[in-house]
């Protein structure tokens, strides 16, 4: 079976093969009757929904810099004079050791509010290192290895004690440390989320069911989240399994098109998203897509399929098949050019389905184009390659098979790969944070420096941030999409609580800033 993201999941759950799609009347989705399928002949649990009130501190200026050379020193760590360009008395070499914690300095501003760490730094080597407040790891860096003092600075902190001790950890190799400064940030206080101008969808022609979607999604954003999960293919599971659990569902069903592209997969996914459509839940697709010549096989890695082949200047997107098979006959395109066609219009021919029954989809291909090390083939070859298969693969489902119930969403996670606001509806990221409650205001506000007119989405995470945090810290993403698996499911199809505990899932389904399905 294919492999998916390593980081991500492994999915655990048998795969029950399904029928072929059975003719189901077209949907509309906005109607008010939208929970009537839904089988509710368990007794589950009801929970009082909690009024979410916390507010964004205000900016209070404060600035301070202490040399390392005053801090306390932990394990292996010693001051050193040796390398020149550092200000004070010297610096403080951290060596990875026994010791978490080679280097602590305290600050005292008396000030719950949002802050930078700025820590000015050297290695000779590349070296995985961490800053940790109060014993809790905030962010791990690498250095550069330069040889040289640089700046490593770590943004809108939020502290809440009036004292804190800011300390370095060296994980590996060794760091030398100048000073660190910390400082208080204004720019989340000043952060305002609302559009200048109400976005509309790039696909002009878009029928009224994605229109509403979209406008929806659109008026909510900086109010209320949409809540997301991904299912297991051919399933639900995940899906009960939190109504089970919370006595809510979620709004949102994130779907992966990887059995219309695999050989190994004999699962009709499409029909567990008509289901889903019917309790008026909203419809959300990624594609882990199998490169075009090695089943099994997503990551570039993995396989001898050169995406930097298949790029043409000729306009191929509104042609037949069988025009486009002549083209690559008599040479004028690649065979690979060809094969992505041939995949494009695959899983079209799935989308097709969802348009027919009404069904606007949230659409996310090409997910974490950016990450090149040991990434997915559709980055592995660069932007100028990925742009023209991110425009190829629009052209050919906008205007080729007329799909315009697709809301577009873009998360290739990096500002320099950005198709720009005329190929994207949505943008979004992908935070795998080992269960941690952070609001990922930093992701957030990237994303926002991007594109500022564009609805941001957290498209892919290990758990749901604390609502009470993303509010404080103006993160209010549009929806986010746990993974599926392992992230919220056992073996066994019971809760797991590796990464969320059953007390916080159920304070995220029921609150006045979560949408769940019952007030889609």
């Amino acid at each position: 079976m294919k492999k998916t993201i390593a980081i991500l999941c492994v999915v655990c759950i048998v795969f029950t093969a399904l029928s072929g799609c059975s003719e189901v009347k077209k949907l509309n989705i906005s109607s008010d009757s939208v929970l009537d399928s839904i089988d509710n002949t368990d007794i589950n649990p009801v929970y009082t929904e909690k009024a979410i009130s916390v507010s964004t501190p205000e900016y209070v200026k404060y600035s301070k810099t202490i040399e390392a050379e005053s801090g306390t020193l932990k394990g292996k760590s010693k001051v050193s004079k040796k390398v020149k360009g550092y200000k004070g008395k010297g610096y403080v070499e951290c060596r990875a050791s026994n010791e978490k914690e080679a280097l602590s300095v305290k600050f005292s501003p008396k000030i719950k509010q949002y802050y930078n760490i700025i820590l000015r730094v050297m290695s000779e080597k590349e070296s995985v290192n961490a800053v940790t407040v109060n014993g809790n790891e905030i962010k791990r860096f690498t250095s550069s290895g330069s040889g040289r003092f640089e700046f490593v600075s770590l943004d809108n902190i939020y502290i809440s004690d009036d004292s804190f001790t800011v300390s370095v950890i060296a994980y590996n190799g060794e760091i030398a440390v100048d000073n660190i400064k910390v400082q208080a940030s204004d720019k989340i206080s000043k952060l305002s989320v609302k559009f200048k101008k109400k976005p509309t969808l790039i696909n002009k022609s878009t029928d009224k069911n994605t229109i509403d979607l979209y406008n929806k999604i659109a008026e909510n954003y900086g109010k209320k989240i949409f809540s997301g999960q991904y299912a297991s293919v051919g399933t639900n599971n995940e899906l009960e399994l939190i109504y089970k659990t919370t006595g809510k569902y979620p709004a949102i069903r994130c779907g992966d098109m990887l059995p219309y592209t695999s050989d190994d997969l004999d699962v009709d996914e499409i029909n567990q998203a008509i289901e889903w459509a019917k309790k008026g839940g909203i419809v959300s697709y990624m594609w882990h897509w199998s490169s075009p010549y090695d089943d099994n096989a997503y990551y570039a890695e993995e396989t001898s399929f050169d995406l930097s082949k298949a790029v043409t200047n000729k306009k191929i997107a509104e042609l037949s098949i069988e025009e486009i098979e002549k083209l690559q006959k008599s040479g004028k395109i690649s065979s690979e050019c060809l094969a992505i066609i041939k995949d494009i219009d695959a899983v079209s021919a799935q989308l097709l389905r969802l348009k027919e029954n009404g069904i606007p989809v949230l659409w996310r291909p090409l997910h974490d184009a950016s990450r090149t090390s040991a990434g997915f083939w559709w980055g592995a070859k660069g932007f100028k390659s990925y742009n023209w298969l991110w425009r190829l693969m629009y052209e050919r489902q906008t205007k080729y098979f007329k799909l315009d119930n697709l809301i577009w969403v873009w998360s290739a996670q990096s500002k320099d790969w950005y198709v720009g606001d005329d190929y994207c509806d949505i943008i979004s990221a992908d935070i795998y944070d080992n269960g941690s409650e952070a609001s990922q205001i930093a992701s957030f506000l990237s994303l926002y420096d991007i594109s500022k007119n564009k609805p941001i989405a957290l498209s892919e995470c290990a758990n749901a941030p604390d609502i009470s945090n993303m509010v404080r810290d103006k993160a209010m993403w549009s929806w986010f999409g746990v993974w599926s698996g392992k992230y919220i499911m056992n073996d066994n199809g019971s809760l797991s609580e590796e990464y969320i505990t059953k007390d916080r899932l159920i304070e995220v389904y029921n609150n006045d800033k979560v949408i769940t399905l019952d007030n889609v």
